[in-house]
C-alpha cells in the first residue's frame, strides 16, 4: 500500500519541536499578560468574506477557501487579526476599552514553501482595541521591543513607519481603487529601487506595449491636453453627446459597424487611463523618494518633514508619529537597533497609521520576525457601526523556533518507574505520588530488564529511575538512582507523596 506522505507546505512537529514552540508560545502570551492582556481563541474556519474584504490581494491570492455542504464559502484563516475583531465586535456585552486581547495558534496561507515559509504556521500576537495613539502606540512597540531577549534572541532590528503620510499622497492624487491597491501591496517590492518600479509598473500595465485595435480605428479628437482633460472629467451622458456633436459637426462617419456610445467609451477610457498612468508614475516617483530617506529617527524624520513639505502634503502622519517617538523617550525606549522607514508596507491593506516589524538573523530573506500595525478603519469595514481605533501585532513562531535555543531536553522526565512482573499497581502508585507532585513520570510498560530499562530512561532525559519490586512493595519504598550520578538510595513512599523527589 502507497505511503501517505506529508502535505507539501505543512510541517510535523516531533516532540522536541513541539515543546520549543510550546515554549515560545507560553513565554510570549506571559509576556502580554504583563501588559494586562488576555487570551482569547477564536475558529480556524471563517468566512471566506471577512478575509476577502480587507485583507488585502496577497492574503485573498493565498486563500484556502472552499464551498461547504451548505454552500457557504468559508476559509482557513491566514491570520488572526480579523476574525479576533470579529469576535470582538460579535460579544454581547462587550469589555470596557481598551480591549487588550492575545493568541496564539495556527494560520494557513498557500505559499511556496521554503526555509522559515510554511503553508501552516504559528501566530502569538495582540490586538489592543479602543485606544489611540500617541500612548497605545508607544506601549505596543515597547512590549515588542523587550520580547526578543526575553526569548533570548539577541541581533534583532525593528523597523517602525507610518502608512499616513503615503496614504495622503495617494489621496491627493486621487488615484483610482484598483491602483492604490497595488501600490500598497507593491511598497515592499518598490525597496528594491528601480527593479522594483519596473515590476510594479507591468502588475499595474504601465509597460505593456498592446495595441487596442479598437482605439486605433476610431476618429481623432481634438489633441489639446486642457480640451482632454474637461473631456475626461465630465459625467458620461454629457461626454458622449460632446463627442457625438463634435463628430457630427465635422461630418465624420465612426465606422467599422461600431455604435458611436462604444467608441465614445473606448475614447474616455483611454484619457482617464492616461490620466491614472501619470498619477501612478507620479506614486511610484514619490514611495521610491521616500524609501531613500530610511535611517535613524532624527535623519529620517527631519528629511521626511522636509520631502512632505515640498510635495504640499499634510504633515499631521508625521507629527503623530513624532509624539509616538516621544512617548517611547519617557519609557526609555532603546533606539541603537531602530530605523525609520515611511514606504514601510505590510501586505495587508487594513492598515491606517503605524506599523512597524522586526527582523532577525540567519533565516535569509524570511527574517521577518513579528509584524503589526494600527488599523482604525477595519471595525466598520466588518459592519462595526462605531468608530473604533485598533492596533495589534503577531509573531512568528516557526521562525522563532529556527533562531532560538530549544527548550533543554537533557532532564525533561523526572522519573521512570520500574514496577516488577507482580508490583505494576505498587509502582502506578507510586507514580500517581510524584505526579501530584507536579512531577513528569513514565511508567516502564514493556517489561524490560534492569539495565535495558535504563538505557531507555537515559534517552528519555529522566532525571531517576525508580524500581518498585516485591521488596520495596513489602517496605512501601522504592530504590532511587539518580542517572548521571551513579548515586543509589532508598526513598519512603511517604516521603515521595510529601516532598516529592529530591531536588539537584
Amino acid at each position: 500500500m502507497q505511503t501517505i506522505e506529508r502535505v507539501r507546505g505543512m510541517l510535523d512537529a516531533p516532540p522536541e519541536s513541539a515543546e520549543h514552540l510550546g515554549a515560545l508560545s507560553a513565554a510570549l502570551l506571559a509576556h502580554f499578560a504583563g501588559y494586562g492582556y488576555r487570551p482569547v481563541q477564536v475558529p480556524l474556519v471563517e468566512f471566506a468574506e471577512l478575509f476577502l474584504r480587507k485583507s488585502g490581494a496577497d492574503v485573498s491570492a493565498r486563500l484556502y477557501s472552499f464551498t461547504d455542504q451548505g454552500g457557504r464559502r468559508l476559509a482557513l484563516r491566514p491570520e488572526l487579526t480579523a476574525p479576533v475583531l470579529r469576535a470582538f465586535l460579535q460579544q454581547a456585552n462587550q469589555p470596557p476599552l481598551p480591549a487588550r486581547l492575545s493568541y496564539s495558534g495556527p494560520v494557513f496561507r498557500y505559499e511556496k514553501p521554503q526555509r522559515g515559509r510554511y503553508r501552516q504556521f504559528t501566530q502569538a500576537g495582540v490586538e489592543l482595541i479602543g485606544a489611540e495613539p500617541p500612548y497605545a502606540d508607544a506601549e505596543l512597540l515597547k512590549m515588542t521591543a523587550e520580547a526578543p531577549a526575553l526569548l533570548g534572541l539577541r541581533e534583532t532590528r525593528m523597523v517602525i513607519g507610518h502608512l499616513g503620510i503615503v496614504l495622503a499622497f495617494l489621496s491627493a492624487l486621487e488615484i483610482d481603487g484598483r491602483t492604490e491597491a497595488i501600490l500598497l501591496q507593491g511598497l515592499e517590492t518598490l525597496k528594491k529601487g528601480q527593479e522594483g518600479a519596473h515590476i510594479l509598473r507591468r502588475l499595474l500595465g504601465l509597460e505593456t506595449d498592446g495595441a487596442d485595435p479598437l482605439l486605433t480605428t476610431a476618429p481623432t479628437l481634438p489633441g489639446d491636453p486642457q480640451v482632454q482633460s474637461i473631456l475626461a472629467g465630465m459625467p458620461r451622458p454629457d461626454a458622449i453627446l460632446l463627442v457625438r456633436s463634435l463628430l457630427g459637426s465635422i461630418n465624420t462617419d465612426v465606422g467599422g459597424g461600431r455604435e458611436p456610445e462604444e467608441i465614445v467609451d473606448r475614447l474616455l477610457e483611454r484619457l482617464r487611463a492616461g490620466d491614472q498612468r501619470g498619477k501612478a508614475e507620479r506614486a511610484i516617483a514619490f514611495i521610491l523618494d521616500l524609501s531613500r530617506l530610511a535611517g535613524p529617527r532624527p535623519v529620517a524624520l527631519q528629511q521626511a518633514e522636509d520631502l512632505i513639505r515640498r510635495y504640499r502634503l499634510p504633515v499631521e502622519p508625521l507629527l503623530e508619529l513624532e509624539r509616538v517617538c516621544q512617548a517611547l523617550d519617557s519609557m526609555d525606549f532603546d533606539w541603537s537597533n531602530v530605523t525609520i522607514d515611511l514606504s514601510l508596507g505590510r501586505g495587508l491593506q487594513y492598515y491606517t497609521g503605524l506599523v512597524f516589524e522586526v527582523y532577525g538573523t540567519g533565516l535569509g530573506s524570511e527574517d521577518q520576525l513579528c509584524g503589526g500595525g494600527r488599523y482604525d478603519g477595519l471595525a466598520a469595514a466588518l459592519g462595526s457601526k462605531q468608530p473604533l481605533p485598533a492596533l495589534g501585532c503577531s509573531w512568528g513562531l516557526e521562525r522563532l523556533r529556527l533562531l532560538t535555543e530549544p527548550l533543554a531536553s537533557d532532564h525533561w522526565l523526572d522519573a521512570l518507574v520500574v514496577p516488577s512482573e507482580t508490583t505494576f499497581g505498587y509502582a502506578n502508585t507510586v507514580a500517581h505520588a510524584l505526579r501530584a507532585r507536579g512531577m513528569r513520570v513514565e511508567l516502564e510498560l514493556r517489561q524490560r530488564n534492569l539495565r535495558a530499562s535504563i538505557a531507555y530512561a537515559a534517552r528519555q532525559g529522566a532525571r531517576w529511575l525508580l524500581v518498585a519490586g516485591e521488596r520495596e512493595l513489602a517496605t512501601e519504598t522504592v530504590t532511587a538512582r539518580r542517572l548521571g550520578a551513579g548515586q543509589e538510595q532508598a526513598l519512603a513512599l511517604a516521603t515521595l507523596r510529601a516532598e516529592g523527589l529530591p531536588q539537584p
